[in-house]
Formats: structure tokens, C-alpha cells, sequence
């Protein structure tokens, strides 16, 4: 591998600050040299801000840089549009082309580009011509963060497309205390005149120095530029040599100046950076994206994550582990799809919950807001949220975390990842264990000596929860017959106490609840041509559910049995259960991705699914009639078409989409005249919409979106979860118009610090909504609303520079109204819907100082708070309203303290934190459900390593 000069074209001061270092890709041995840290959504992120700069060369997607990244479920095929079929990779043999900087320099006039006068190249055949710098764009650095560079210069890995834009910028190495993220944020506009083979443009990689000169050097003939390390002829290498395990030597990457010139100064300019993450946010999708890596050192788990940075509403029954209902803009629960890494959740071993699912294995958290994409195959009817852990796989590392707390807390995860360059071969193992006993003090009213009610504080006692799975994947990338195939095994598992009645008044002192969960899916992913891709998933997942209700003892609040009532068993309903149920899930997702021309891109989606339920009560006897016995099955798809469009240099994205449902529902039951019925349904329905995003400027769009939704019920709404919750076959799918509105306005630099922020308004019209209703000691779902939703989220946030300090916010309003003229909620038209959250916010802000106790350390302090206004448990119109059950206003605050130390240098480092952290700091009595107490004050220790 050899490195080649670029000239700049302009902004020649700018860039005499700079030296740069090319790297053209090449397979698989050099990947190993300077591992892809991007994760598959990005490769997505990257191709939306390819495409707003005008990306001409879509189609050309074979082979290119883009194989750098991973591509994520669903998303991998838009990243590589910019890449030339072969992109400077192999020569007609399929070996790696290494050329040397001198043969390039050959070309007549000095043109490096290697063009003669009359426009013809004098590259050899296979040869490749290096990118070279046109536009550095905007740079500028203070006079502290220039200092912080010369002390260590910053090297920044970076691709560059076939369309000369920077898909991508990964800090290698640089100093402390954020000027490598302000010149990577940089780089991400810096334009390249492309580099080429055989006279066409393809996709190269480059490593970029920035190293400030320590003064204005004298004129002199035989100085290197400022900032460049001056260096001899590289020498001559063979297309079969192996790449250098260290970087080759920098060259000269700006203009000599004149002798006889003195130097021009730098020019001092306005970063304009983007993340990677950003250019999601600004795609024509309704969609709010959080990236977790601060979260992932501290201790709130992902339901709190959700609930305290976006406009998502987590209420959960108690402590960790236990069951939570998720919202946003009025719909919740099942009327959100949950996916993990394009999985359905429940599908990918966890079906305890997106609350419960360990933060640290998680990346990043896409959250679309009524509008979802057609490649996830949904029914959602109110949006869905898609948890990322891909990270990559062309790279070696392993992470661990471990966090002990308050109410005998221990959560611990773990992964590694082996990747063998030669081969292509990767291998990742994850592990995760949870335990918690939850014994903390709620307030309930406890039967005294003569048999009065009284109030009195006591402690949880049969709240235990024990969580723990793993994971393992292997696979290939960068074959002639896939660009990906990965193969994944998983087995999770859950126990969980349940403590009291819904509304925590009678107390249950062994009643239990769990799964078991097992599966692996396959998934494939190839470039059938240069305008044609797949990405398809199949697998399969079994959850084994027990629900066991056979004590005898009515308990009190102190963990005393008060009587025994044996023969009689079973605290819930006084009738015996011990229930096993077997879920057996078959499913598939495949999305073929056609690049029709430089500006469309139509995509089809196919998503079916096959389930199979089995179970039994232990206690019903032989001769009586058990439900769970009767043949149960659900089977679905989804069908969805997409065509993306982009006008005016990519100002104007624009995606329509079309959708199908299809339903075919078996089961068996006993009817009241002792006849055994056999139903069958078969349901069809259609749906679509419309999504638009226009840039006013480079940070601020306006986007509008409208889905027509529709959502089949879920096997549990259908047959009930084995547990508390029992079956309702005449369950129709539900409906929704979702409508939103937005303004938003990326992070601006200032003299103040980067400011952002967002306005969306939203709204729905729903119908046959489908409710979890209380059936005295059991639940059932049934079909009882029409409603109607209007509302607004926003959002801000404010970051220091030098990132010493940091605020950020949410607020979110709704005003959910009962439309129903028929049914149980016909009397209550116009009433605001009972037991839903209509106001809620949340805020935080943080501070940080670098280099504390050594170099390249930071400590922060960490402040949160969360508010969420008190609402009424029954409708508003019923009754007296200064007696009528209320769900009290919400606020709490939470405070922590992180040490975080780097080792070593990048891209070989290490990182430990350490955090101290504080929830329920004022300890304030919350209640997310009437009547049922969440924890207090609790206090947490974790502690997380990362090691590349």
C-alpha cells in the first residue's frame, strides 16, 4: 500500500495548517489495518447527506469503500450508491492494486489526476489515481484546541465517495478535550476531486493529519508547508505485497509556497460539521434518533433512557424487571412495533420488553413517530422503535460492564468480536445477567391486631426478578457470493415475583411469572447487480411462558401468612393455576433495493410470519376442558413498497409508500352449549402514506408526514399471554390516520456553543383502538375507542465549547379526546382518554473538565429531571372531579458522577468509567399507575470498560 499527493485547489491558507495521508482501499487485508468503527444505520445516515450534495452515481454499487461500514438490518444498500462496481480495489485478476505516489506524478504538467492536455490518462491500465483536496470548507480552531493539536496531532481516517464528498470521518487518533470531534465534524464537508481508475471516478480512503504550526515559518526553498511532515520519495511496492502494519509516511499534502512569499496566515472560519447520526434525523423519515454511549455508563436502564430523551412515555409497575407500557403521541403498548437490529424484539430473545433490555448492548435508538418505514415489514399503528447494536464487524473488541445498587441490584453484560481480515470471517459472542430483589419501602394500608385497615410503610417481599441470555453470531463479509451472511443463535430467560393486585392493595406472596426464550435467524446480503440489492432475514423463535398461582396463604404486607385457607388455593382468584404455553414463531424479512436512476430508489419489502401456540394448566384436570389444549394460530405479512425521489441537488427528498396486510387466524372454543367451535378469519387491509423533508439552509428543514395505519392484533391480544391476560378472538385490526408537522433545526455553532432544536406537531384519528381492560382479576384486550389526538413535542439542546458543559430538553403536550358514539365509551364522547399522561417534559443538563487527574481523562457531573403532569384514572366527566382517583403529579431528579479514562492510542485504546449515580434523588413518592408505588431514593455504582 503506497500514499499519494493531493492538491488543494483552493482555500491554499486553510490547508497549510494541514497535512493529509491517502490510503486507497483495498480488500480485506488492508480493512485490517484501520477497522470501520461505523455502525449499519450509518451507512444509511451517510448516504442522505450524499445525497442532499448532489450524489450523481447511485446506481454504481458493487464493490466499493462503502463495504467499510456494516450494513444494518434493512438499511445497508443506500450507503453504497456513490461506488464504482470495482471502486480502486482489483485489477482484472482480482488482486490489490498498490501504486506509487511517483507513478501518478509522471502525468504530464504534474497533473496528478494523471490527464494529458488533450484530456486522455496516462495511467496504466488498472491503475489508480489518487483523490485529490478541493474544498476544505469551514475550519477553524481556538488557540487552546490549536495547542492541544500540537502537542498531538490529529489523524482522522476518512472516505471519500466517487462523488468526491466524505461519507465518513473516524477520529484515529488526537488529543483530548474535543478539537479532533471539531475537526472531524469538519472534514465531514471537506470535497475532494475523486479519485480515479481508468479515467472513472470510484470511492477511495484517506487518512488526514491536522497538526497546526507552532508559528509562521520564514520564507524559505526548502521548508515543507506548515503543519506537513516533510518526507522522501515512498518507494515502489508490488500489487501482491501486504499492507504496512503502520501508517506510511506523511506527504506532502498542500502547495509549496513561493521562495520568495512569505506564508499566508490561517484562515480563520466557522466549523460546519455533521455526525454521521444527523444526516438520519434530516431524511424525509419522522424519526427521532438517540445515541446511547453516555447512557451506557450509567445506570438508568433503556425504559428510563427513552422516557428522559425523547418524547416516548415509559410508566412501569415497579423496579427493574418489572412489566412497563411504552407511548407516544396517545398510542402505546402493542400499537408500537419494537425491533432489534430489524428484528422484532420478541423475535430476537427479548420478550420481556424494551425496558428491560440492557442498555449497554445497545448502540443507538431510532424512534419513528407514526410514520414508519416500509423495509421494517410493520403493522404499526402509532410508530416504532429500533434498537441498534450492530457496531461492525471488521474489528476486534470486547466491552463489560457491571452496575451493583440499591434493593440488591446486580446487572452485569459482556461481549467480544474476532475478525479475520484473510478471510472475511468474523465471530461475537454477548452475555447479559440481571437480578434484583426490589424490596423497597412502599406505603399501603396493613391489617392491624383487630383486623382495622391502617396505614403503614413496609417493604416489597415477593418482587424478586432474574434475567440472563446470550447471543452468539458468525459470518462472513466480502464474498463473491455475499457481501454479508450471518448466522445467530440466542437463549434467554426470566423469572419475575408478582407482588399485588393491579391497583397494589391486596398483597401476593408467591405467585410467579416467566419465559424462556430460543431461536437464530440467517440473514443474507448481496449486490445482485449494480442497481439491484437484497437483504433478507429468516428465522425462527420459541418462548416457553409459566404463569403458577397455587398458594393457599393470604399474606399481609409484612410477608406473614394471615390464614391458611388449604384445600383452597390460589391468591389471585381463589381457583388454582399453573400454566405452561409454547410459542413457536417462524419468520421472515427480505427487501430488494432498485437504484432506478441517480435520484430514485424503490424499494419492496416482504415480511411474513408464521406462529404456533401449545400449551396446558397442570391444575385442570383429565376430563375437564383446557383452552390452552386448543389449536391456536396466527399468520400474517406485510407487504410494502417505497419509492424514494430527491429533487434539486437533494433539497427536496421525498418517499411514498404503499402498504398491504393480510391475517389468517385458527383457534378452537368451547362454547356455553358445551359444542366445540372451530373459527377461521381471514383478513385483508391496505395502507400508505407520504413523507417530505425540504432544507430551508444547511442546519434547518421542515418536514411533513401522513400515514394511513393499520395494525393486526398480536397473539397475545388474541389469545392472551397464559398469565393474567386471557384470550378475545373477535378482536379487529385497528386504524389510524397519523399526521405530523416539523421544524427542526440541527446544532449551530456559535460563540456561545452548538444550539438545536426542534418543533413537531402531530396528530391521529384512530379507530377500533384496542384496550387492555380490567376484568376483575383478570385482564382482557377488547375493541372500545375511537379517538382523537392533537399535539406538539419539543425539543432543545446546548453544548459548551470545548463540550465543558452541556443542557438539553423535552416537552410534549396531547390532548387524546373519546370520539366513540357506540359501545361502553359512548357516554363519555368529548372526555379527554382516562389513565394517559397528556403533559410530560424532561430535561438535563451536564458539566465535564478534561485532563484531571492524567492525560486524555474527563470527569462529569450529570443532572437529570423529569416531570409528568397528574391525570385522571376514570373519565373526567364521571363523577364528582374533587373525588375522583388521580394519578399525582410526577417529578423527580436523578444526579451522577463519571470518571472516564482513555489508555493507550486510538484505534487500539481502551476506555473505563466509572459512575456514581443517584435516582429519585429528593426521594418523592411516584406513581406511574395509580396506586402502585415506584422506587425511591437508590443509589448505584457501574462500572464499564471498552477495549479495541
Amino acid at each position: 500500500m503506497e500514499s499519494f499527493p493531493f492538491l488543494p485547489s483552493n482555500r491554499r491558507a486553510s490547508v497549510a495548517t494541514a497535512a493529509a495521508l491517502l490510503l486507497l482501499s483495498v480488500p480485506r487485508e488492508a480493512r485490517s489495518e484501520v477497522p470501520s468503527d461505523r455502525s449499519p444505520m450509518e451507512e444509511t445516515d451517510v448516504a442522505e447527506r450524499e445525497a442532499e450534495r448532489g450524489a450523481a452515481e447511485r446506481g454504481a454499487a458493487k464493490r466499493g469503500a462503502e463495504r467499510e461500514a456494516d450494513h444494518g438490518a434493512a438499511e445497508r444498500g443506500a450507503g453504497r450508491r456513490d461506488t464504482a462496481p470495482d471502486a480502486a480495489e482489483h485489477d482484472a485478476d482480482g488482486r490489490a492494486v498498490e501504486r506509487d505516489a511517483n507513478e501518478t506524478s509522471d502525468a504530464p504538467n504534474g497533473d496528478p489526476d494523471g490527464a494529458t492536455d488533450d484530456g486522455s490518462s496516462s495511467v496504466p491500465p488498472g491503475g489508480v489515481v489518487p483523490p485529490k483536496l478541493v474544498d476544505v470548507g469551514d475550519l477553524t480552531l481556538s488557540e487552546e484546541a490549536r495547542a492541544e493539536a500540537r502537542r498531538t496531532p490529529i489523524e482522522l481516517e476518512l472516505i471519500v465517495g466517487a462523488d468526491g464528498a466524505v461519507r465518513d470521518a473516524v477520529i484515529r487518533s488526537g488529543p483530548p478535550g474535543g478539537a479532533a470531534e471539531v475537526v472531524r465534524d469538519a472534514a465531514l464537508g471537506f470535497r475532494f476531486e475523486p479519485a480515479r481508475r481508468d479515467g472513472r471516478a470510484v470511492a477511495a480512503r484517506v487518512l488526514y493529519r491536522y497538526e497546526p504550526p507552532a508559528a509562521p515559518a520564514g520564507p524559505s526553498s526548502s521548508a515543507a508547508p506548515a503543519g506537513v511532515a516533510p518526507t522522501g520519495p515512498a518507494p515502489v511496492s508490488s500489487p501482491a505485497e501486504p499492507p504496512p502494519t503502520s501508517a506510511p509516511p506523511l506527504v506532502d499534502g498542500a502547495p509549496l509556497p513561493d521562495a520568495d512569499a512569505a506564508p499566508a496566515p490561517p484562515e480563520e472560519v466557522i466549523v460546519r460539521g455533521r455526525r454521521p447520526a444527523d444526516a438520519l434525523r434530516r431524511s424525509a423519515n419522522a424519526v427521532v434518533v438517540l445515541e446511547v454511549e453516555d447512557a451506557r455508563r450509567h445506570a438508568a436502564d433503556l425504559g428510563e433512557v427513552l422516557q428522559r430523551t425523547s418524547s416516548v412515555n415509559v410508566r412501569r409497575q415497579g423496579g427493574l424487571g418489572s412489566a412497563a407500557r411504552v407511548s407516544m403521541a396517545g398510542l402505546g403498548g402493542d400499537q408500537l412495533r419494537f425491533f432489534l437490529d430489524g428484528i422484532p424484539l420478541e423475535y430476537a430473545g427479548f420478550p420481556f420488553g424494551v425496558a428491560n433490555v440492557p442498555v449497554n448492548v445497545v448502540q443507538r435508538v431510532e424512534v419513528y413517530q407514526g410514520v414508519v418505514p416500509a423495509r421494517f415489514g410493520a403493522d404499526a399503528l402509532g410508530g416504532a422503535v429500533h434498537l441498534v447494536t450492530d457496531e461492525g464487524v471488521r474489528r476486534d473488541r470486547a466491552s463489560a460492564s457491571y452496575q451493583l445498587g440499591s434493593f440488591e441490584t446486580h446487572r452485569v453484560t459482556a461481549s467480544a468480536q474476532k475478525y479475520d481480515a484473510a478471510s472475511g470471517a468474523f465471530g461475537r459472542v454477548l452475555g447479559f445477567f440481571d437480578t434484583a430483589e426490589n424490596d423497597y419501602p412502599v406505603d399501603v394500608e396493613q391489617v392491624d391486631a383487630s383486623g382495622r385497615l391502617v396505614p403503614t410503610t413496609a417493604r416489597r417481599f415477593h418482587d424478586g426478578y432474574t434475567a440472563g441470555g446470550g447471543q452468539l453470531s458468525v459470518g462472513l463479509v466480502d464474498q463473491s457470493f455475499a457481501d454479508r451472511i450471518v448466522a445467530t443463535a440466542f437463549v434467554t430467560a426470566f423469572e419475575r415475583d408478582i407482588q399485588h393486585d393491579p391497583a397494589m392493595q391486596v398483597p401476593y406472596g408467591e405467585v410467579t411469572f416467566g419465559k424462556r426464550s430460543a431461536g437464530g435467524h440467517l440473514r443474507y446480503a448481496h449486490a445482485l447487480s449494480t442497481h439491484l440489492e437484497i437483504d433478507a432475514t429468516a428465522g425462527y423463535g420459541h418462548v416457553a411462558t409459566s404463569f403458577v398461582d397455587v398458594g393457599s396463604c393470604r399474606y399481609d404486607w409484612r410477608g406473614g401468612c394471615l390464614v391458611d385457607l388449604a384445600p383452597i388455593r390460589g391468591e389471585i382468584n381463589q381457583i388454582p393455576v399453573d400454566r405452561r404455553v409454547s410459542d413457536h414463531t417462524g419468520y421472515a424479512r427480505a427487501e430488494l433495493r432498485w437504484f432506478a436512476s441517480p435520484d430514485d430508489e424503490i424499494r419492496l419489502a416482504l415480511a411474513p410470519t408464521v406462529f404456533r401456540r401449545w400449551g396446558d394448566d397442570r391444575e385442570i384436570s383429565g376430563e375437564r376442558y383446557d383452552a390452552l389444549n386448543a389449536t391456536q394460530e396466527l399468520d400474517s405479512a406485510v407487504l410494502g413498497l417505497e419509492w424514494e425521489r430527491r429533487f434539486l441537488d437533494g433539497r427536496i427528498a421525498n418517499i411514498a409508500f404503499g402498504k398491504a396486510y393480510g391475517q389468517l387466524m385458527r383457534s378452537e372454543q368451547l362454547l356455553a352449549t358445551g359444542i366445540l367451535d372451530r373459527p377461521e378469519r381471514v383478513t385483508f387491509e391496505g395502507g400508505g402514506g407520504n413523507a417530505l423533508r425540504v432544507l430551508l439552509t444547511d442546519e434547518t428543514y421542515l418536514k411533513a408526514s401522513y400515514e394511513y395505519a393499520t395494525r393486526l392484533p398480536n397473539p397475545e391480544e388474541v389469545f392472551g399471554n397464559g398469565g393474567l391476560v386471557v384470550r378475545n378472538l373477535g378482536l379487529l385490526p385497528e386504524r389510524s390516520h397519523n399526521l405530523n408537522l416539523g421544524a427542526f433545526a440541527d446544532a449551530h455553532p456559535t460563540r456561545i456553543g452548538e444550539l438545536r432544536g426542534s418543533v413537531n406537531l402531530f396528530g391521529r384519528l384512530s379507530d377500533d383502538l384496542i384496550r387492555l381492560v380490567n376484568g376483575g382479576n383478570y385482564l382482557v384486550y377488547e375493541n372500545v375507542l375511537t379517538a382523537r389526538t392533537w399535539g406538539v413535542l419539543g425539543s432543545f439542546g446546548w453544548e459548551a465549547p470545548r463540550r465543558v458543559a452541556g443542557l438539553a430538553g423535552n416537552v410534549s403536550w396531547q390532548d387524546v379526546r373519546n370520539l366513540s358514539r357506540s359501545g361502553p365509551a359512548a357516554p363519555f364522547e368529548g372526555d379527554r382518554i382516562p389513565n394517559l399522561p397528556y403533559l410530560q417534559g424532561s430535561a438535563e443538563g451536564r458539566l465535564r473538565a478534561f485532563d484531571v487527574l492524567a492525560a486524555r481523562d474527563s470527569l462529569e457531573l450529570l443532572w437529570t429531571t423529569s416531570f409528568v403532569r397528574r391525570f385522571f384514572l376514570a373519565w373526567e366527566s364521571a363523577g364528582d372531579p374533587n373525588l375522583k382517583l388521580t394519578v399525582p403529579d410526577q417529578l423527580t431528579h436523578g444526579l451522577a458522577l463519571t470518571y472516564l479514562r482513555q489508555h493507550g492510542p486510538e484505534p487500539r485504546s481502551s476506555t473505563l468509567a466509572t459512575t456514581l449515580e443517584v435516582q429519585n434523588l429528593t426521594n418523592a413518592k411516584v406513581f406511574d399507575f395509580y396506586g402502585v408505588q415506584r422506587p425511591g431514593r437508590s443509589v448505584f455504582v457501574k462500572i464499564a470498560l471498552d477495549v479495541n
